[in-house]
């Protein structure tokens, strides 16, 4: 069995094993994959829209349903789905944005303190390793 990619047109092969909803590559787009679905008991295929995230860079499969300004969520942050030149970004959203600043924040404060009262590295010279 196969089924077209509804973008280029190319046919993928659907394995044996498969079930409505699983995902395929094509061998030919990125940035989406192929959903699959039964129709009158053939296998067709849409667009599953993929993005990366921000921070790991892992990809994020979207729902069939996803617009921009939803929320998608990776590595504990949230992100804001925007959608330009035919393809979804996931951008910080603010909070989360703001969540690290401070964190970052309180992280060099704490370098800062740490440095501080760290009397004994008074006097020593870092010297390249050659």
């Amino acid at each position: 069995m196969s089924v077209r990619c509804p973008d280029c047109g190319e046919v993928v092969t659907v394995p044996p094993d498969a079930e409505p909803g699983d995902l395929l590559e094509c061998p030919n787009c990125a940035g989406h994959a192929l959903r699959l679905t039964r129709e009158d008991g053939r296998w067709a295929a849409t667009l599953a829209q993929r993005v990366s995230c921000p921070s790991c860079n892992e990809m994020l499969t979207l729902p069939e349903d996803a617009k921009a300004g939803d929320a998608v969520e990776c590595c504990g942050w949230r992100y804001r789905l925007t959608f330009q030149y035919g393809a979804f970004a996931a951008e910080e959203a603010e909070e989360a944005s703001e969540a690290r600043m401070w964190r970052d924040r309180w992280l060099a404060l704490g370098f800062i303190e740490a440095c501080a009262h760290r009397s004994c590295l008074h006097g020593v010279v870092l010297r390249t390793v050659q």
